[in-house]
Protein backbone atom coordinates (compact mmCIF):
# COMPACT_ATOMS: atom_id res chain seq x y z
CA UNK A 1 0.00 0.00 0.00
CA UNK A 2 2.90 2.40 0.77
CA UNK A 3 4.49 1.91 -2.64
CA UNK A 4 1.35 2.36 -4.38
CA UNK A 5 0.99 5.53 -2.42
CA UNK A 6 4.40 6.67 -3.32
CA UNK A 7 3.91 5.59 -7.02
CA UNK A 8 0.87 7.88 -7.12
CA UNK A 9 2.79 11.01 -5.51
CA UNK A 10 5.74 10.29 -8.08
CA UNK A 11 3.13 10.56 -11.05
CA UNK A 12 1.71 13.68 -9.36
CA UNK A 13 4.80 15.29 -8.95
CA UNK A 14 5.57 14.94 -12.81
CA UNK A 15 2.21 15.95 -14.36
CA UNK A 16 2.78 19.23 -11.52
CA UNK A 17 6.30 19.66 -12.59
CA UNK A 18 4.87 19.87 -16.72
CA UNK A 19 2.29 22.09 -15.19
CA UNK A 20 4.63 24.39 -13.78
CA UNK A 21 6.92 24.42 -16.91
CA UNK A 22 4.04 24.93 -19.08
CA UNK A 23 2.61 28.08 -16.87
CA UNK A 24 6.18 29.45 -16.50
CA UNK A 25 6.73 29.59 -20.52
CA UNK A 26 3.35 30.85 -21.16
CA UNK A 27 3.21 33.92 -18.55
CA UNK A 28 7.20 34.33 -20.06
CA UNK A 29 8.56 34.46 -16.68
CA UNK A 30 11.67 32.80 -14.86
CA UNK A 31 11.30 30.36 -11.92
CA UNK A 32 12.51 32.16 -8.69
CA UNK A 33 16.11 31.17 -7.58
CA UNK A 34 14.36 29.18 -4.76
CA UNK A 35 12.93 26.95 -7.09
CA UNK A 36 15.33 24.00 -5.92
CA UNK A 37 14.09 24.30 -2.40
CA UNK A 38 10.65 23.64 -3.49
CA UNK A 39 11.48 20.81 -5.18
CA UNK A 40 14.09 19.25 -2.26
CA UNK A 41 10.82 20.06 0.03
CA UNK A 42 9.04 17.62 -2.27
CA UNK A 43 10.11 14.11 -0.25
CA UNK A 44 9.36 16.03 3.35
CA UNK A 45 5.97 16.76 1.90
CA UNK A 46 5.61 13.13 1.28
CA UNK A 47 6.83 11.58 4.59
CA UNK A 48 4.34 14.14 6.47
CA UNK A 49 1.74 12.30 3.84
CA UNK A 50 2.97 8.89 4.31
CA UNK A 51 3.35 9.82 8.76
CA UNK A 52 -0.61 10.77 8.46
CA UNK A 53 -1.72 7.94 6.46
CA UNK A 54 0.48 5.28 7.99
CA UNK A 55 -1.89 5.80 11.57
CA UNK A 56 -4.83 5.68 9.85
CA UNK A 57 -3.70 2.10 8.04
CA UNK A 58 -4.47 -0.24 11.26
CA UNK A 59 -7.41 1.71 12.83
CA UNK A 60 -9.60 0.68 8.44
CA UNK A 61 -8.13 -3.02 9.23
CA UNK A 62 -10.01 -3.13 12.63
CA UNK A 63 -12.99 -0.82 12.18
CA UNK A 64 -15.07 -0.73 9.40
CA UNK A 65 -17.19 2.05 10.18
CA UNK A 66 -13.27 4.10 9.85
CA UNK A 67 -12.82 2.62 6.90
CA UNK A 68 -16.02 3.71 5.59
CA UNK A 69 -15.98 7.12 7.70
CA UNK A 70 -12.24 8.24 6.52
CA UNK A 71 -13.33 9.30 2.89
CA UNK A 72 -16.65 11.19 4.12
CA UNK A 73 -13.98 13.21 6.71
CA UNK A 74 -11.61 13.67 3.72
CA UNK A 75 -13.23 16.86 2.45
CA UNK A 76 -13.17 18.18 6.25
CA UNK A 77 -9.09 17.62 7.14
CA UNK A 78 -8.46 19.05 3.41
CA UNK A 79 -9.81 22.53 4.87
CA UNK A 80 -7.93 22.30 7.52
CA UNK A 81 -4.24 23.59 5.66
CA UNK A 82 -4.73 25.82 3.05
CA UNK A 83 -4.17 23.43 0.26
CA UNK A 84 -6.55 25.08 -2.80
CA UNK A 85 -7.51 28.06 -0.86
CA UNK A 86 -5.10 31.07 0.42
CA UNK A 87 -4.56 31.19 3.77
CA UNK A 88 -7.42 33.50 5.40
CA UNK A 89 -6.11 36.64 7.76
CA UNK A 90 -8.55 36.03 10.56
CA UNK A 91 -11.32 33.47 11.92
CA UNK A 92 -11.49 30.56 13.24
CA UNK A 93 -9.99 29.08 9.69
CA UNK A 94 -7.13 31.42 10.55
CA UNK A 95 -6.59 30.01 13.93
CA UNK A 96 -6.99 26.28 12.55
CA UNK A 97 -4.05 26.79 9.54
CA UNK A 98 -1.72 28.56 11.72
CA UNK A 99 -1.73 25.62 14.68
CA UNK A 100 -2.01 23.08 12.05
CA UNK A 101 1.76 21.83 11.12
CA UNK A 102 0.97 20.70 7.34
CA UNK A 103 0.03 24.99 6.39
CA UNK A 104 3.70 25.19 6.72
CA UNK A 105 4.90 21.87 5.23
CA UNK A 106 2.47 22.80 2.00
CA UNK A 107 2.70 26.20 1.57
CA UNK A 108 6.24 26.99 2.43
CA UNK A 109 7.54 24.95 -0.59
CA UNK A 110 4.59 25.97 -2.95
CA UNK A 111 5.77 29.66 -2.45
CA UNK A 112 9.73 28.64 -2.91
CA UNK A 113 8.29 27.32 -6.36
CA UNK A 114 6.35 30.18 -7.44
CA UNK A 115 7.40 33.48 -5.62
CA UNK A 116 10.82 32.64 -4.11
CA UNK A 117 12.04 33.44 -0.46
CA UNK A 118 9.40 34.29 2.68
CA UNK A 119 9.53 35.65 5.65
CA UNK A 120 7.91 32.32 7.42
CA UNK A 121 10.34 29.87 6.17
CA UNK A 122 11.95 28.88 9.26
CA UNK A 123 9.01 27.00 10.41
CA UNK A 124 9.27 24.68 7.16
CA UNK A 125 12.64 23.40 9.46
CA UNK A 126 10.63 23.23 12.44
CA UNK A 127 7.75 21.21 10.80
CA UNK A 128 10.10 19.24 8.82
CA UNK A 129 11.66 18.20 12.12
CA UNK A 130 7.76 17.24 13.71
CA UNK A 131 7.10 15.22 11.41
CA UNK A 132 10.59 13.54 11.36
CA UNK A 133 9.54 12.51 14.65
CA UNK A 134 6.41 11.41 13.94
CA UNK A 135 7.71 9.74 11.07
CA UNK A 136 9.80 7.60 13.91
CA UNK A 137 6.97 6.92 16.11
CA UNK A 138 4.30 6.14 13.61
CA UNK A 139 6.65 3.43 11.81
CA UNK A 140 6.71 2.01 15.23
CA UNK A 141 2.98 2.42 15.95
CA UNK A 142 2.49 0.70 12.26
CA UNK A 143 4.91 -2.12 13.27
CA UNK A 144 3.11 -3.14 16.06
CA UNK A 145 -0.51 -2.23 15.23
CA UNK A 146 -0.53 -4.03 11.74
CA UNK A 147 -0.40 -7.72 12.96
CA UNK A 148 -2.53 -6.81 15.85
CA UNK A 149 -5.05 -5.56 13.37
CA UNK A 150 -4.46 -8.31 10.74
CA UNK A 151 -5.06 -11.04 13.77
CA UNK A 152 -8.73 -9.27 14.43
CA UNK A 153 -9.28 -9.72 10.99
CA UNK A 154 -12.17 -12.30 11.09
CA UNK A 155 -10.86 -15.98 10.32
CA UNK A 156 -12.51 -18.03 6.97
Amino acid sequence: MVAAGAGLVVFNSFFYGALFVIAYALTMTLPPVTLPLGLLALPVIVLGGLTVGAFFLPLTFVYLDFRFGLPLLSPLLLWTAPIIYTAPESGVLAVINRWNPLTYLINIPRGWLVVGAGPQDGWFLVCAGVFALLAGLTLRYYRRAVPLAVQSLPQR
